[in-house]
């Protein structure tokens, strides 16, 4: 049996709930507007109590407010970020809201350039209102995304009613959805019966369906399972119902990428390219900004932490190890030397806690991770990025090759400074095969779910942790 037919299957619950949860998207439309309004007034309000000699009308910001409310709910809604599926998904919530932020205040500026109006309105205040905002929106969801699930779990909203009709196990499903759904009626079918017993199970299954006015029909169903769709598909067009089908994780990926060949043809894509040429572009522009900037702003730094590796012993300033990059392509990484050694074999033993390898500056800028810098000039020289998968060394890499299946499309983007598994607390030392296993997960949720705003993110993170490491010393 399922995990998620586990989770689903519950005796059906009796609620004195006030809001059915289909009125949701109306309570998140309506908190989007008027956050959007309060801001504005409160704003406008303040600059006049503050600014005597300026005079501002807080109701023509009040209906300003309502309407970037308005054209910023309606682009919500034509890019589904209401659907009552996205309520529980925070990344989508925010990367949408911040596109569709922007794209409001694009279509202001253009409007208000095309039509020469906007001089009533202060610079400043606008600013403001943009920022403030849109902060307040953001918060905005994620305080109503807790508030929903509170009111789930206490009867305020009632769940959505849903039937299950299950034709087996599957695989890698881990969904938590007892939270979000009332289960009114379950039926397991074996797969395997005859069509005169399958059509007879199905009959009952959906006269339940009518009587019991379900909302929506979730069709558990192992792969092998689907070669009886046509008959439940047959089956389930006698009901005014929605449905939908869960199979195994493994057919749920490959089949998230539906690429049409030709007219007639529909194929699967099982191994994309990562990122499109105009994400390429994006992502190298930002990283050859920033590297760049970095290099001039730390120059002084980098003097100085150079002339202390130099006094610390003998040896190179910079380590240089070879590593895999994009598609296996090999490289030399930079380094500040920290270490009396220097690896670059076929086994090379990893560093640990009060290593006697480590030198006593190595050990200063390992802890602050200041022995990274140099491979800012590896971003520049286009053989790393700023995020991504943190490279290992070669040894390392054939070594867990074959201990992991999936470790190998880590390359499949160019390796980074920092990444998403860094910010999880997945860095340094990998003592066990589980442990660099979590980690590869993690750069491979990273990889499929690229976008410019997410390495903003991770790099604002890094550089939070980075401070708060110098605060240590």
């Amino acid at each position: 049996m399922s995990s998620l037919a586990n989770e689903f299957e519950r005796p059906e619950e009796r609620s004195d709930a006030k809001f059915d949860h289909f009125e949701l998207p109306w309570f998140f439309r309506c908190l989007d507007v008027a956050l959007v309004v309060a801001v504005c007034v409160c704003l406008s309000a303040l600059h006049r109590a503050l600014l005597q000699s300026r005079p501002m009308d807080p109701t023509s910001y009040g209906l300003l407010g309502l309407l970037i409310g308005l054209i910023f709910v309606g682009l919500n809604e034509l890019r589904g970020l209401y659907r009552y599926e996205l309520v529980f998904n925070a990344p989508k919530q925010v990367r949408g809201v911040v596109l569709d932020w922007m794209l409001v205040w694009s279509f202001l500026a253009f409007a208000a350039f095309a039509l020469k109006s906007g001089a009533d309105f202060s610079r400043i205040v606008l600013a403001e209102i943009a920022l403030l905002a849109l902060a307040a929106v953001i918060g905005g969801r994620m305080w109503g995304r807790r508030w929903f699930s509170g009111a789930l779990a206490f009867g305020v909203i009632a769940r959505d009613r849903i039937a299950i009709l299950r034709l087996g196990p599957i695989e890698g499903c881990g969904q938590d959805a007892s939270q979000r759904f009332s289960v009114v009626h379950a039926v397991s079918v074996c797969p395997d019966a005859d069509a005169s017993a399958f059509e007879t199970a199905l009959r009952g299954f959906t006269q339940s369906v009518h009587e019991k006015k379900v909302r929506k029909i979730i069709v558990v169903a192992p792969f092998m399972a689907l070669r009886r769709l046509e008959e439940i598909n047959s089956a389930l067009r006698h009901v005014s119902v929605p449905s939908l089908i869960v199979t195994d994780a493994w057919a749920t990926r490959l089949f998230a990428r539906p690429v049409a060949l030709d007219d007639s043809t529909l194929a699967f894509e099982n191994h994309a390219s990562p990122l499109t040429l105009a994400q390429r572009v994006m992502k190298r522009g930002l990283d050859t900004l920033l590297a760049g900037t970095g290099v001039m702003m730390l120059l002084p730094l980098l003097a100085a932490l150079a002339l202390a590796v130099k006094l610390s012993g003998p040896g190179p300033v910079i380590f240089r190890q070879r590593r895999l990059g994009f598609n296996g392509r090999e490289f030399h990484i930079f380094k500040f030397r920290s270490m009396k050694v220097q690896e670059d074999g076929d086994v090379i033993r990893q560093a640990q806690r009060s290593d006697s390898r480590v030198t006593r500056v190595g050990r200063f800028i390992r802890a602050t991770s200041l022995d990274e810098l140099p491979q800012l000039f590896n971003v520049l020289r286009g053989e790393m990025s700023l995020v991504g998968p943190r490279p290992h060394a070669v040894a390392h890499d054939n070594h867990y090759d074959g201990l992991i299946s999936d470790y190998s499309m880590r390359r499949h983007m160019k390796p980074g400074l920092t990444g998403w598994a860094q910010i999880h607390g997945l860095r340094g030392e990998t003592p066990t095969v589980e442990y660099m296993a979590s980690r590869v997960e993690h750069d491979l949720w990273y990889i499929e779910n690229w976008t410019l705003w997410l390495d903003c993110w991770i790099l604002l993170r890094t550089l939070g942790e980075l401070f708060r490491k110098q605060d240590a010393f």
